[in-house]
């Protein structure tokens, strides 16, 4: 979380690598790399002494950031950051991304009206 915005960091070890789903219109390459820089090893430390060193070491995977929709709103990257991690399977979005945006709207009015 930068500043009241989320983001998503999926560790994709079918194909080794943190997949960054962001949906900020803005670029964030510099933010992401600095802060993977920062919590990457320490997460995989995490994850070595959770799972007795079983699982594969991810420190050296690649971070692409993943061609997403972007938020139109700055309230909304929450929702997107729900969305997309309910949504990613990995490889792409296993429910048009673009539909999420509606799927938002839709939530919104449940939470207001119901």
């Amino acid at each position: 979380m930068e500043e009241g915005h989320y983001s998503i960091y999926c560790i994709n070890f079918i194909h080794d690598r943190i997949d960054v789903l962001d949906s900020s219109p803005e670029d964030h390459k510099v933010y992401h790399q600095v802060l993977g820089d920062r919590i990457i090893h320490r997460l995989n430390l995490l994850f070595q002494l959770a799972t007795n060193s079983t699982i594969k070491q991810f420190t050296r995977f690649k971070r692409p950031i993943i061609d997403v929709c972007s938020q139109t709103r700055a309230i909304d990257c929450g929702f997107f950051a729900l969305k997309f991690m309910e949504l990613w399977n990995g490889e792409c979005f296993h429910f048009p991304i673009l539909a999420v945006r509606l799927i938002i709207l839709h939530q919104i009015h449940h939470l207001l009206f119901f």
